[in-house]
């Protein structure tokens, strides 16, 4: 849903723009508070539970959109615990053209939930990049100029409406050009190449 949202969408042409120069460093952090006592698929390692295949998937999301291409590079430091899954890990993509992220999900432990891009002429930062909560900051620093502070957060019914509107915008001509079939899938391999690198894998995957 963050994808199609104009928060997103105003950080899409910021870059486009040139804004900050040449976007080189990505960092990223998403969290959730889950029971440990279980009860859900967030904490359910047979199902692929965890930080990285939840929040983590936002957090790559991001690196791949702003960095526009794919990752060479993929390393996560995962603590897995007792019950098979992803506690919390910090994860770094390496891209082609030079760009870097970082990138921290948690299950049980708290974060800023926040994202910046450095670059080389400024910085682009916001306070709540996923759920593009009321209140939500994106503040553009360019080098040598005051900071501009955009405010398009949303409430948590606009967020999802904006996604169902474009879902109702797009449906005809097949998939949406700020989130395509292609993409989505580029999200999979890059999480599964950050797993691999950390030897997680979860009971009911296919072996074939």
């Amino acid at each position: 849903m963050y994808r199609v949202h104009p928060q997103t969408i105003r950080v899409g042409e910021l870059l486009r723009e040139g804004a900050i120069g040449e976007p080189l460093v990505v960092s990223a952090e998403f969290r959730f508070a889950a029971d440990r006592d279980g009860g859900t698929f967030r904490t359910d390692a047979a199902v692929g539970g965890g930080g990285l295949r939840d929040v983590g998937g936002y957090c790559v999301s991001f690196a791949r959109m702003v960095a526009g291409e794919e990752p060479d590079g993929a390393h996560l430091a995962a603590f897995i615990g007792s019950a098979g899954y992803d506690e919390w890990a910090t994860g770094t993509l390496g891209f082609p053209g030079g760009m870097s992220a970082c990138f921290a999900t948690r299950v049980h432990v708290n974060l800023r939930n926040d994202a910046w891009i450095y670059g080389e002429a400024g910085s682009i930062g916001i306070t709540s990049p996923w759920k593009c909560e009321p209140g939500s900051k994106l503040v553009l620093r360019r080098e040598g100029a005051e900071p501009e502070t955009f405010e398009l957060g949303t409430d948590n019914d606009t967020l999802y409406g904006i996604e169902a509107d474009a879902v109702v915008e797009w449906l005809e001509a097949g998939e949406c050009p700020h989130m395509t079939p292609e993409d989505t899938l580029g999200n999979m391999r890059a999480l599964d190449a950050l797993r691999r690198s950390a030897g997680l894998t979860f009971a009911r995957e296919s072996r074939g």
